[in-house]
């Protein structure tokens, strides 16, 4: 489970014609699918002062989960390169994260488990070339990762949002896109 907190400390695309305007659903799948959990999306936020930016949340009930976003993604969650990343990550009932920037580690001991994947979001004028460029511009997509074989950074490629899901199991992956 820590792999989640570390891609929170440190640290799509489905159109949207599978999703609302304001979120989606997906499946829970690991060795320990509690009941009832909170979800939140933690975007992943490089610039000068690296941070976790709290911006949309949810519920799990058994192995479905249900996200929504308040509306569009902060400028303050995204990246200089025009490029966001938020992460899909399953708590414990009832845990509260505020919208806005957090210390991920402020999540010790809450986090359950994550998407190996997430949402990412491209700005008309994003100046990030390679994977990113597979997402439209201005509208938020989920995204599978592809795990590099060593080193480097993992990338991201689009999938449909129900597509996107949670893994609870303790030795699940988290994605490294930055």
């Amino acid at each position: 489970m820590k792999i989640w907190l570390v891609i929170l400390a440190i640290v799509a695309a489905c159109g949207t014609s599978d999703r609302s305007a304001d979120g989606f659903s997906g499946a829970v799948v690991g060795t320990a699918i509690p009941a009832e959990g909170t979800v939140i999306v933690g975007w992943i936020v490089y610039a000068g002062d690296d941070h976790v930016y709290k911006f949309g949340d949810g519920s799990s009930t058994g192995s479905r989960y249900t996200v929504a976003l308040p509306g569009p993604v902060p400028a303050a969650a995204n990246n200089p390169d025009g490029v966001a990343f938020g992460v899909v990550a399953l708590l414990t009932k009832g845990a509260e994260v505020p919208e806005g920037p957090f210390d991920g580690n402020s999540l010790e001991g809450m986090v359950i488990g994550g998407a190996d994947g997430g949402l990412v979001f491209r700005a008309a004028s994003s100046t990030r070339t390679g994977w990113p460029e597979a997402f439209p511009p201005g509208e938020v997509s989920c995204a599978r990762c592809v795990h590099v074989a060593s080193g480097g950074h993992d990338q991201l490629e689009p999938i449909a949002c129900d597509q996107l899901a949670i893994d609870t199991s303790p030795d699940a992956q988290g994605c490294n896109v930055f």
